[in-house]
């Protein structure tokens, strides 16, 4: 039992402190999210149904495509052992969005993968069902792949929150 535990604690702590440079397109599940509410609504909002408190990263997001950097609100919950570390970014920024798809994707939610860990449908209930979001669903996979902004979201998180 106290080398399964042992096993369990290594499995975890590497999965938080992963080098840059073996991150994969298919280390993050994203949650696309169309919704009306301001973030800090949004925010109050998974708060009041759910015990996540989110936090606002004090520098905004900035992610550099072609021209520009564009900056993003950014919020996240440090997780834990129940619960991956989960980011919720606003996909419109100061010049541009994270992405362009048709419908426009408001908010991202985006988390760790771990296969021992599911919490999609928690989320796709939390946003739907509760009223909080007009739509959300799983971002297929195939097209998140492509997604390199959310490596650096780990990185973010303050060193005594990790």
């Amino acid at each position: 039992m106290r080398m399964k535990i042992l096993f369990l604690y290594s499995k975890l702590s590497a999965k938080r402190y992963k080098s840059k440079t073996i991150l994969h397109g298919n280390d993050f599940i994203y949650v696309a999210v169309h919704c009306n509410l301001l973030p800090y609504e949004l925010v109050w909002q998974i708060a009041k149904e759910s015990t996540i408190q989110f936090v606002c990263e004090a520098n905004s997001f900035k992610y550099q495509q072609s021209g520009d950097p564009s900056s993003h609100i950014l919020y996240f919950f440090e997780g834990n052992e129940s619960t991956p570390r989960t980011w919720l970014i606003q996909n419109q920024g100061a010049s541009g969005n994270l992405v362009s798809s048709k419908p426009m994707v408001d908010y991202w939610i985006v988390w760790e993968n771990d296969e021992e860990i599911e919490v999609t449908d928690f989320w796709i209930y939390m946003l739907k069902d509760k009223g909080l979001a007009q739509m959300a669903y799983l971002y297929p996979l195939e097209r998140s792949n492509k997604f390199t902004w959310g490596f650096d979201l780990p990185y973010l998180i303050p060193n005594n929150n990790v």
